[in-house]
């Protein structure tokens, strides 16, 4: 199986800092992944898929060993 993965960052501006080009492919994307509230963000459309994840995991990775 082969696919496509594309990153685009979703926060935390506002809506406008979107480029046009990241605003086309979050639209044309079968699955989101992402924060939760930035994906909430996004305009829902119709097949797509979405699963969201807090930031917890972060401050877990940004602790010194």
């Amino acid at each position: 199986m082969s696919g496509k993965l594309t990153v685009i960052g979703l926060g935390p501006g506002s809506a406008g800092q979107l480029t046009p080009e990241a605003s086309d492919a979050l639209k044309r994307r079968d699955i989101l992944f992402g924060y939760g509230p930035y994906l909430d963000r996004v305009p829902d459309r119709a097949g797509q898929r979405r699963q969201a994840s807090d930031n917890r995991e972060e401050i877990d990775r940004a602790r010194p060993p």
